[in-house]
């Protein structure tokens, strides 16, 4: 009797209304079809990347602490590491979007003001901003950058190093697209491929708010498996425990109990890949709305230009314009400030020009089209991951219920 009676001490302490793995029943690691290419690698072009996120610590700061990241890889030009924190991780995310604009720059999970320094919110994090780094090199465009190799190759404040980097003009932005995607510089635009892209926006943030449903459902799947995986090594032990004093007492048989000592949570991988999808998804519409952006940058310089060819035109007539009322200055130095800003009005739109059609002809031609595939893809093997985690673990209960029954029919 005195061993059943404290049988449920150790479960004491245990709060299944949690995400975090259970110390008393070790949650073996998800799957590693998580990430991108089924590895932390990526290539192109002969060359492989490793890369990865490790070692989260607290730093403590009098305004504050915050979360340091410690970032390790390797590639052709040799080892990297550096120290940085989530601000860093932003501030490259937006560079690359500044330089590659219109293209898809993987999304980092959003900021949390309440809760960021919880250990399980650390660990949730530090995978996804794996998973931005990982993606994130698997493009040349992004890898090559002068933003990214300072992100993981400098040494101090990465923020401050950033500044040092020249911001590009549109000229330079048009020329790196010529360079990188030359396929797409004689590319035709046709009228139709604004609502192509109108559709797929929409259908990207139907999906979203669709993620965003499923993964409330794989939180609580996660918290109820995770629950019932305790109770049932309780259940486990209580046999064992009432075992004993029934062969003594009884002389009932002696009952084989299969205790597991770890399992592995198949909802964990549902939620661990709906939280990158939504990334994902996010990032593909960030790279829909810049192209919607520079459509209308675009057209704003056309309306400067449009109205500096008619002041220039006023002034030919003899015309006094407002600026010239309100300078001493002579017509000349009006006319060749006009004439200037023409020129270069008129070369930034050729700039803008290229930029739009490139980003445009990218969306429809590859952007678009590679992302669905690869989604058809990655979802049917998460699927069947889920459900090959699932049966396996549901076997396992079987099978420790095919313990007992042996023992008894022995």
């Amino acid at each position: 009797m005195n061993n059943f009676s404290n049988e449920n001490e150790e479960f004491k302490d245990i709060n299944p209304l949690t995400e975090a793995p259970l110390s008393n029943i070790p949650h073996k690691e998800s799957l590693n079809i998580m990430d991108e290419g089924l590895d932390p690698s990526s290539s192109y072009e002969e060359e492989t990347i490793v890369i990865s996120v490790i070692n989260p610590v607290i730093k403590e700061e009098r305004l504050g602490s915050h979360v340091n990241y410690t970032i390790m890889g390797q590639d052709s030009k040799g080892t990297f590491e550096a120290c940085r924190r989530y601000k860093d991780f932003k501030a490259l995310r937006d560079s690359l979007i500044d330089r590659w604009p219109g293209c898809f720059i993987p999304q980092i999970p959003p900021k949390q003001a309440i809760g960021n320094l919880d250990p399980q919110f650390i660990e949730q994090r530090r995978k996804l901003l794996e998973y931005f780094l990982t993606k994130s090199s698997s493009y040349s465009y992004i890898f090559r950058s002068p933003e990214f190799n300072l992100f993981i190759r400098s040494e101090g404040q990465f923020r401050k190093n950033l500044q040092e980097v020249k911001k590009l003009n549109y000229t330079e932005i048009a020329q790196n697209f010529k360079e990188e995607f030359p396929n797409y510089i004689t590319y035709q635009i046709s009228e139709d491929l604004n609502n192509k892209i109108e559709a797929s926006l929409l259908a990207f943030q139907s999906g979203i708010a669709a993620l965003n449903k499923f993964e409330e459902i794989c939180k609580e799947n996660v918290i109820n498996f995770a629950a019932f995986e305790i109770e049932l090594l309780r259940l486990m032990k209580g046999i064992q425990a009432i075992n004993i004093f029934y062969k003594e007492n009884f002389e009932s048989r002696e009952v084989n109990v299969l205790l597991r000592d770890s399992y592995t949570n198949p909802y964990q991988i549902l939620l661990d890949w709906i939280r990158k999808e939504v990334l994902d998804l996010e990032a593909m519409i960030d790279l829909v709305a810049k192209q919607v952006e520079y459509n209308k940058i675009k057209g704003k310089y056309e309306d400067k230009l449009d109205e500096s060819k008619l002041d220039l035109e006023k002034m030919h007539q003899g015309k006094k314009l407002l600026s010239q009322r309100l300078s001493r200055k002579p017509k000349e130095h009006h006319l060749s400030k006009i004439e200037g800003n023409i020129d270069n009005l008129e070369n930034d739109i050729k700039s803008l020009n290229l930029i739009c059609k490139i980003i445009t002809a990218r969306i429809i031609e590859e952007e678009i089209p590679k992302f669905r595939e690869h989604k058809q893809e990655k979802y049917e093997m998460i699927m069947r991951a889920f459900t090959n985690s699932a049966i396996q673990e549901f076997e396992n209960l079987i099978n420790q219920n095919k313990v007992i029954e042996n023992s008894l029919n022995y």
